[in-house]
């Protein structure tokens, strides 16, 4: 979560999901793309009354310039991080990048139009903003799981992006998420993630084969020539041929049918049987049913990926006592009152000494809300880990 918007996307098995059915705007998209959904709720997601006066927040945001009406640029309209500083989740005087910085009673004064319209204080009013921006992201994540026969209680919620971590727990909650993970420096996180990334291209082959009429030697054979060119084409750019390798999937259906599934088919698959049963594993997740009928491959994908180097990644090492992270304690609202909550310094925490909410904790960057459920602790790696008590 971002300035502007949410970005969601459901890992399995540690595998990323690529998809060729995106749009962007009124197009498709058929070029392979990490299957991200994105929903219009980000830090700077404006707060507005529709024609019947119900409260909504986003799509529209206030962007960088002028961003948030907090930030004293020039911002008239109540957004998310302005909802946020008037709930104490936010300091209240700090300065973003050092120099950008929060002004409360410029949030306050944002939100008196529609204060005044909702007949509700300001605390309430900051507080159903919030409430709505989560509902949002949940939806976000619903689509990429539950829509797609995932149970959300099965995974864990990682928490990047500068706002990411202030509603992580609130999301979980709402999807009965029980850990969640806030990575080390979490503004910077995917920009981490981008500079360490293999290198990686996409084939695809459009060919249809009708498995109860070939041999797997038949779906070897065009396999073989998509993993040639992969491989041809990584080593042209530089990448040994030791550090290739290559993931296998293809787009089948059953006969008759006008769609397919994607199939991510294992490295010990070799027979046309392991290749139906992964095929009627995926539609049963995805449709709860399965059928006899007969099975046709209509394309062949391959990812040929190369492996680059990777950092060795320090384990956290900071000692002693919660009390020496303690910064000071701020009157926060939680649970429709304000509490006096301590807030901690995240690179001054101990690891595997527990945090338990309601608590703040601040660092660079983000900010992390620990409700009264919750409780926080660091990892070997400097990882937060959140988990409901």
């Amino acid at each position: 979560m971002g300035g502007t918007s949410t970005d969601v996307c459901l890992i399995e098995g540690l595998q990323i999901p690529v998809t060729n059915e995106q749009r962007i705007g009124a197009y498709a998209n058929r070029t392979p793309q990490i299957e991200i959904n994105a929903v219009g709720a980000g830090g700077g997601s404006i707060s507005w009354l529709d024609a019947g006066d119900i409260l909504n927040v986003g799509p529209q945001s206030a962007g960088a310039d002028p961003g948030p009406a907090c930030y004293g640029h020039g911002g008239d309209q109540p957004t998310v991080t302005d909802a946020n500083l008037v709930l104490h989740r936010l300091r209240p005087g700090s300065r973003l990048s050092g120099h950008i910085g929060l002004d409360q009673t410029l949030a306050q004064a944002a939100m008196a139009v529609l204060m005044q319209k909702l007949k509700l204080d300001a605390a309430s009013l900051a507080d159903g903003i919030i409430r709505i921006a989560v509902a949002r992201m949940v939806t976000a994540i619903k689509e990429v799981s539950i829509a797609r026969g995932f149970d959300p209680r099965d995974f864990v919620l990682c928490a990047y992006g500068g706002a990411g971590p202030m509603h992580a727990t609130l999301i979980a909650d709402e999807l009965e998420m029980p850990q969640v993970i806030v990575p080390l420096g979490p503004g910077n996180f995917a920009a981490f993630g981008s500079s360490i990334s293999d290198i990686r291209q996409d084939h695809a082959l459009t060919y249809t084969i009708q498995l109860q009429q070939s041999t797997f030697d038949d779906v070897e054979l065009v396999f073989r020539q998509l993993e040639r060119e992969g491989r041809a084409s990584l080593v042209q750019e530089g990448v040994s041929a030791e550090a290739i390798h290559i993931r296998r999937s293809v787009g089948m259906r059953y006969l008759g049918q006008s769609w397919e599934l994607e199939v991510d088919l294992p490295t010990n698959v070799d027979s046309l049987d392991d290749i139906n049963a992964a095929f009627h594993t995926v539609h049963d997740r995805r449709f709860g049913h399965r059928s006899g009928n007969a099975t046709e491959i209509v394309n062949f994908r391959i990812a040929a990926i190369g492996t680059v180097s990777k950092p060795t990644l320090r384990e956290w090492s900071v000692t002693g006592s919660v009390a020496e992270a303690l910064t000071e304690k701020r009157s926060v609202y939680f649970d429709n009152q304000l509490m006096d909550v301590p807030i901690y310094e995240r690179t001054r925490l101990p690891q595997d000494v527990c945090v338990a909410g309601p608590a703040i904790i601040e660092e660079r960057g983000s900010t992390t809300v620990v409700p009264p459920p919750w409780q926080a602790r660091i990892e070997d790696f400097g990882n937060l880990i959140l988990e409901r008590r």
